[in-house]
């Protein structure tokens, strides 16, 4: 699902970054991380291209915010995924920041992922934004019904949202 991209995970919590980064292995991508401070993911970023990121707002050394400015600047898609608010520096900022709260399950935070991932790919600006609202609408209810009864296979639902975004970008 992933095939081989790299994603970078940028975690305070151990476990949630190793639960992350096991999900990531299962769809075929490859993990960068999870680093549990800004210096380490800022440090790894000078040279290393990443394709995703999912990022934690509060690391052990500050919050998250030059490590997301890093990824707006190279226009690299990512998730906050976080317990508390977007960091205060990245709240005065003009930009589109999708977040997921914790908690919430590795599947349902990789989805929203793999959904920035393809809009990303989709040129037509109004088409953008067709999709956008789309997935946010579903990654709400999605997130209102619980994974149990969405399936217990993650491929399924990721499926579905590669399959309409492909079909979106093509009929752009």
């Amino acid at each position: 699902m992933l095939d081989q991209m790299r994603i970078l995970i940028v975690e305070d919590e151990p476990m949630t970054g190793m639960d992350l980064a096991h999900h990531i292995e299962s769809l075929n991508g490859t993990v960068v991380g999870p680093f549990g401070s800004v210096a380490e993911a800022m440090e790894t970023l000078v040279d290393t291209v990443v394709d995703g990121a999912v990022l934690d707002g509060q690391l052990t050394d500050r919050d998250v915010t030059p490590v997301a400015r890093r990824l707006f600047e190279s226009n690299t898609p990512f998730v906050m995924f976080t317990g508390n608010q977007l960091p205060a520096e990245m709240l005065g900022d003009d930009h589109d920041v999708p977040v997921m709260s914790k908690p919430a399950s590795p599947s349902m935070v990789l989805q929203r992922l793999i959904s920035e991932m393809s809009i990303r790919r989709t040129s037509d600006l109004e088409k953008y934004e067709q999709v956008k609202v789309m997935l946010d609408a579903s990654i709400a209810l999605m997130d209102k019904i619980g994974d149990g009864l969405i399936g217990a296979h993650l491929a399924l639902p990721l499926e579905l949202i590669e399959d309409r975004l492909n079909t979106v970008a093509h009929a752009s």
